[in-house]
Order: structure tokens, then sequence, then C-alpha cells
């Protein structure tokens, strides 16, 4: 993480914590948002710590403790991090418990604070869980049964080795667990010991060499769509998981499908849903680091789309979903909302819009709101988008599109339904109004040209097919609009 990111995230926890201090942090964020609505302009660190220290002084009453893990691993320049912090704990009402690696950067810097090792602490329990392991292999217990000492050392080596880290150890173990399945002798196992790398990178290099050319290409792609998404819920997912990616990628323990479901058959929507995890964070930046991730792409194939993949399952989740459909919080509605994501990144991806697999999601959609007893109070007249969950509600298909960023698909949509309509000179001015009025409330209207703006390539379209920019609708034109609009900016950049 970069040290942008633990501030925002240390932000985000204080301020919802104390949100009377949003305005104090960040004013001009904060008149900006008051007048033109969020900003989309990237934050800077030196804004992000300017604000910290102002909350910190504002909040001289209120005792904070912060909890920050893993310094070792943030980009950028350790000694501004260590900066940082030692003003951050100066103030008094503030303490906080760090965690890192013994770096010299930080020993250096903390020496005098108390601190502990973790690994004197886990020594005991990372040597009982290794004697545990071991003496469930009957193999090892006859080894035991010889009063063969070399059994006893190797558990103490594993646990020294391990430097209290459980997640080395539990590799480690397994690996000399599948010796012991194979008959290894000691000495076989203790040099299969000497061979685990000490570190995770080699270690996870190691693991990744060794996944089956046969099960590469479709291993890159499950690795590529957890990368995009946490979730899938099927029992086949685990099995394959276990047989193509050597451990990288786990269903955690105790959230198994039941194992009355059958292997190929979806679970019903009152099923649990669960999760698939990376084995350890390391493991998910190992596999997100730029070169294994350029492999991860090239391995995948070519042609091959995770948001595409994603998108059609959550399109097959809509198909097969049986639970309540209406305008509020249910499973459905968390299906509709990540098809149109994973549509915008397929669309970004691809640089085409995903025209087939929207109007597929209409059309099931659509269906699923027919056969809902709770949609729209039993009146099946009305298109789905009447229940859709947008402050100002929806009439169509495409105002909930509009909602997300596929340009593409909706420029589609404007030049289809202008050819289509009998009354589409009327419609071209309407829309020039209502793309220079609504673009801020509709992602998909609106680009970044330094701050957000009506998407340009719109405006040009409606303009060519003859949209007059004065032209009257409730009292007001597009031109006056954006001369408003182009006021207020002013005025905030040149107060």
């Amino acid at each position: 993480m970069s040290q942008i990111g633990l501030l925002q995230s240390l932000m985000y926890d204080m301020l919802d914590q104390m949100p009377q201090y949003v305005r104090v942090s960040f004013p001009q964020r904060w008149r900006f948002a008051k007048l033109l609505g969020q900003s989309s302009r990237d934050w800077t660190l030196a804004e992000l710590v300017k604000g910290f220290k102002a909350v910190l002084k504002c909040a001289e009453n209120v005792k904070l403790c912060l909890f920050i893990d893993g310094l070792d691993e943030f980009s950028g320049s350790h000694e501004n991090l260590v900066r940082l912090l030692q003003e951050v704990v100066s103030f008094p009402n503030v303490k906080a418990c760090l965690a890192s690696r013994p770096w010299i950067v930080f020993e250096d810097a903390f020496n005098q604070s108390p601190n502990l090792q973790l690994q004197d602490l886990t020594y005991p329990d990372i040597l009982k869980f290794t004697w545990s392991m071991f003496h469930q292999s009957p193999h090892f217990l006859r080894i035991k049964g010889a009063d063969d000492p070399r059994g006893d050392i190797l558990i103490s080596a594993v646990a020294r080795r391990a430097a209290g880290v459980f997640l080395w150890v539990d590799l480690a173990v397994s690996s000399l667990l599948s010796g012991l399945s194979n008959r290894d002798r000691m000495v076989d196992l203790q040099q299969r010991l000497d061979e685990v790398p000490p570190d995770f990178e080699t270690f996870y290099v190691k693991m990744f060499s060794s996944i089956e050319k046969f099960y590469f290409q479709h291993a890159c792609q499950l690795f590529a769509v957890v990368a995009e998404s946490k979730a899938d819920y099927c029992e086949t997912i685990r099995r394959r998981l276990l047989s193509r990616c050597k451990g990288f990628l786990e269903i955690p323990s105790g959230l198994h499908m039941p194992p009355d479901v059958e292997e190929n058959v979806a679970p019903p929507s009152h099923e649990v849903v669960v999760k698939i995890s990376y084995l350890h964070r390391t493991a998910r930046d190992f596999l997100e680091s730029a070169k294994i991730k350029q492999q991860v792409l090239a391995g995948a194939g070519l042609h091959f789309s995770a948001a595409v993949s994603l998108f059609r399952s959550t399109i097959l989740s809509l198909k097969t979903y049986d639970g309540d459909f209406g305008k509020g919080k249910n499973k459905a509605w968390d299906y509709i909302e990540h098809s149109f994501q994973h549509a915008a990144k397929c669309e970004a991806f691809a640089g085409q819009p995903q025209t087939r697999l929207l109007l597929k999601l209409d059309e099931v959609v659509t269906d699923l709101a027919r056969r809902s007893e709770t949609h729209h109070d039993g009146d099946n007249t009305l298109h789905w988008p009447a229940n859709a969950r947008i402050p100002d509600g929806a009439n169509s298909f495409i105002d909930i599109v509009a909602q997300y960023n596929v340009p593409r698909f909706i420029m589609q949509v404007i030049r289809s339904s202008l050819g289509e309509v009998r009354d589409a000179e009327l419609d071209k001015h309407l829309l020039l109004i209502h793309l220079v009025r609504d673009y801020k409330k509709m992602p998909g209207l609106c680009e970044w040209a330094g701050d957000r703006v009506p998407r340009l390539s719109f405006v040009k379209f409606l303009l060519q097919f003859g949209a007059n920019p004065n032209h009257q609708h409730e009292s007001v034109t597009a031109f006056e609009l954006a001369l408003c609009e182009a006021v207020v900016v002013s005025k905030l950049r040149n107060p």
C-alpha cells in the first residue's frame, strides 16, 4: 500500500466516526462538493497529510488509537513515513500500535518505545502445531516408534526456521507431509526442509512454476477472475482450485457447499454464498506483481477477459434467481449492479460496447420482474427499471445504463433511438438539455477534463445531428445551463 492509501484509510475511519471534522480537514473539497457535487480530482499526499494533522489538532479532546500493520510493505520513502508517524504520536491524545519486519529504519525510530518480537511469543504454538501435524502421519509414527531422535530434531528445525510466521510453517509442513506420504526417508525429509525457500517470494515462484502445463491456462484464467471479483459459489470451483492453482486460492474451511449439492448444480439462492480468497495477502501481492501479472494475462489467452466471464456469471445468477425482487436491498439488485460494473470494464478492455450481453441482461431481468410477486406491488405493466435503486427513479433501461461508464453502448442507443422514433426532432433537443443538466448524476454521461464535464462526444454528435442549444424546455435552454455552470466554476476557482 502507498502512503496515500494509508492516509486515505485512516482518514476514512476517523471521519466516519467524527463527521463533524470533514469540513475542517478538507475545506476546499467541502466547498466544491456543496456547490458542484463530489470532485473526481485525485488526492495528493500533501493534501492528505495536511487534512490528517488538522483532524488531530481539532480532535484534541478525543482519544485516538491507531493500529497499522506491515510498515515495511508500504511503497515510497520509509523515512518520510517514520517522520509522519512520529509527528502523529507526538499528539497527547494519540497512541499507535505499529507492526513491521525488523528493518533498521523502524528499529532506529521506535527502539525506545515498548515493543515485542512476535516470533518469540508464537514459537511454542508453532512447535505444537508442527508436532500435531507430523503425529497424524502413520509413517512418521513408525519413525518415532523406532526411537529415531531425528523426528523430534526435524520438528524443532521447522519451528525455528518459521521465525514466527504461521503461513511459512503451514506451507513447509505441507511439503514435508507430502514426502511422508511418499515414504521419504528422514534424510529426504531434511533435504525437503532445506529446499523450502526462507522467503515467500521464492516460495511462491516455486509454487507457480509447479502448476501443471495442462492446467496452466485455466489456472491463469481463475487467477484473473479472482483478481476481478472475490466471490463464487460452486463446489466444482473448489475442486478446480485444488487441482489447478497449487494452493494460491482457497475457499475458507467451513464454508464449502453442503455435501448433498451435486457437483455441477448451482446452489439455490437461499444457500450460503461462499467466497474464494487468496492463501494470504502475500500470495495476492505476488500474483498481482507486474511480472507475474503479465505471465497470468498471457497464460489466460489473448482474447480472455475476466470481466466478460464475470458479466456472464452475474447474468446466469439472475437467470436462476428465485428470491425477492423490488426496490429494497436484495441479492438481485447486487447482481444487476455488478453486471453493469463488469460491462463498463468489458467496454474499456475491448473498446467495443457489450450490446449483446447488456440486452440479454435487460431480457433476463425483465423476465425476473414479471415472475416476482413484489414487482411494483404486482403491476407487471411497468418496465423493471421503475424499481431501480436510483434517487430520482428511472423510466427505462437506458436511464440505468447511464449510471455506469459505458459510453459506447449509450451512444449506440442514442443513435438507434433517434433513427427509429417519429418525434426525433424534439428528442434531440431534449437529449442535449438532459445531457447538460443531468450529467453529474450519471457517470455514463460525463468525462474528466480537469473536472467532470458532459461527455463531449455526445454533445458533438447531438449538435451535428441538428440539436438546437437554444431550444427552450421548461423555460431553460442547454446553452443557458452550460453558461450557468461555467459561471459557478469560475467563481469557485477564482473566489
